[in-house]
């Protein structure tokens, strides 16, 4: 040991200071001094609670959240005490949770609440106590262990007994999703982690989320994309969230799981219907509509997310004759997670200690764009190719620019095509795949579309630009690389599209 080493003896009210004499050099880090504020810290510190808040300059909100650990952790450590020395078979430990997550959060707390998680390691029960219910709890705790020293009666009715709560539904766990793609006009159809409070994936959540339309039928990207999210705001926004499962690493609640989010343009939570099974399909379906898209939305969709919580239904049936006879401090021992040398570090139940926000939606938003420009790219190699294989004569600079130039300012049209690397049913992937058009391609396919479908909402006509047809760059019955066309000859059977899978 070296000078001024901590050693902490039981629960934290038995705190010591290794003084040595004979060499008192200390180590790095180690204040000449070590009171109970310090030693406090450091144990919140290595237990994972204040990870996050390891910085200098805390915030308000973080200030209050550590002085809120800092008391809470020695009065969880002498509950468990108590509760090992009269074998309750109750479990204490401080959790940090969103207020996302609560229906009704401290209004003086901050965007994370210090509470405690109390288990039954029996029934493998859980209830959280926010942190007034626990600190009148633990002196009730206090109170019954004096008089088991007194040898007193300390038996109370169950009713009284502070270890005791009714079995109540359960947060198993939550994942975030983040609302970038909604500000392009994208769809969101995968799967998001399910964690715990202590951080460890429990499993996943499919969630579909989609702009619609008014009767729930889902829109086309050609329909809804966007490449800049401030052309949305003014225009009217309607969007569905669709729960499909939850798949649990272990599902322990026989009496069924459901799901709990809030969006943010309602005032309440939403929640499915309670589904018993391994793997419960919840097919729950929810509308939403913005009027009118505000700069606010926007940046909701940019730095927001949506919490979606996984509620497990408890049980007091699902007792253990093996773990019944055993003690709590066995009971204890298996509770505790295997040693693989990594310090644990505590998560906060409703995603702030997730990826920031937005992130991981940018990436899949830049992969989209990224694709289209390269199928772009290889269009405009194609075409300059093309021209480059034509005799000397028929090299016009103009009509070249022209379609150069049609080309590089053309969005591009999305076709929908089958998926030949689509192996079977259970595949992953998609029984469609994207084709893009661009150019007099484009246009000869919007077109043939309206012709198709003269009043659909589909059929609107797409803009001239210069030097497009319809101001004389091509002539009547040709293809934009100058070969014959007949009128009965579909436009996409000779179109150069590249494939998104």
């Amino acid at each position: 040991m070296e000078h001024n080493d901590r050693i902490l003896f039981g629960c934290t009210n038995h705190l010591y200071v290794y003084k040595n004499p004979i060499h008192p050099t200390l180590p790095p880090g180690v204040p000449a001094e070590i009171d109970w504020e310090f030693a406090q810290k450091e144990i919140a510190k290595h237990s994972g609670l204040t990870a996050n808040l390891a910085t200098e300059n805390l915030s308000r909100d973080q200030h209050v959240l550590q002085e809120q650990i800092l008391e809470l952790l020695p009065m969880v450590a002498e509950a468990n005490a108590i509760s090992d020395e009269l074998d309750r078979k109750i479990s204490f430990e401080l959790a940090l949770i969103s207020r996302e997550v609560l229906d009704e959060p401290d209004e003086k707390s901050g965007p994370v609440q210090a509470m405690v998680l109390v288990k039954n390691l029996v029934t493998d029960n859980m209830w959280l106590w926010e942190r007034g219910k626990f600190m009148n709890r633990k002196f009730l705790i206090q109170e019954m262990y004096q008089k088991y020293l007194d040898g007193e009666d300390h038996s109370l009715p169950q009713e009284e007994d502070p270890f005791w709560e009714p079995v109540t539904d359960i947060i198993v766990g939550t994942g975030n999703l983040f609302m970038t793609h909604l500000a392009y006009g994208l769809d969101f159809d995968d799967k998001i982690s399910i964690t715990d409070y202590k951080g460890q994936e429990v499993g996943f959540l499919y969630i579909h989320l989609t702009p619609c339309a008014a009767n729930g039928k889902i829109l086309t990207e050609e329909e809804t994309f966007v490449d800049d999210p401030s052309n949305m705001v003014g225009k009217q926004l309607r969007f569905k969230v669709v729960v499909k499962r939850v798949e649990l690493n272990l599902n322990r609640y026989p009496n069924g799981l459901r799901v709990k989010y809030k969006m943010f343009t309602e005032p309440t939570f939403t929640e499915t219907e309670n589904v018993i099974g391994t793997i419960p399909e919840f097919r729950h379906t929810k509308i939403f509509l913005i009027d009118e898209v505000l700069k606010s939305h926007l940046d909701y969709f940019e730095h927001g997310f949506v919490v979606f919580m996984v509620i497990g239904v408890q049980t007091d049936n699902n007792v253990s004759p093996a773990k019944a006879n055993m003690t709590t401090k066995e009971l204890r021992q298996l509770q505790k997670p295997p040693v693989t040398g990594q310090r644990r570090r505590m998560s906060v139940v409703g995603g702030l200690n997730e990826a920031p926000p937005g992130k991981q939606n940018d990436l899949f938003i830049l992969r989209k764009k990224m694709k289209r420009l390269e199928q772009k790219e290889r269009r405009l190699k194609e075409l300059c190719e093309e021209w480059s294989a034509r005799p000397e004569q028929d090299q016009q600079f103009e009509a070249f620019f022209r379609e150069v130039y049609t080309f590089a300012y053309s969005k591009g049209t999305k076709v929908a095509g089958s998926n030949p690397n689509r192996r079977s049913r259970d595949d992953d992937q998609s029984d469609t795949q994207s084709l893009y058009l661009f150019g007099y391609e484009e246009e000869e396919y919007l077109e043939q579309k309206m012709r198709a479908n003269p009043n659909g909402q589909n059929g609107k006509r797409h803009r001239n630009r210069p030097g497009t047809r319809g101001q004389g760059s091509t002539r009547p019955g040709t293809m934009a690389n100058g070969r014959q066309r007949s009128e009965d000859t579909p436009t996409n059977q000779t179109s150069k599209a590249c494939v998104i899978q």
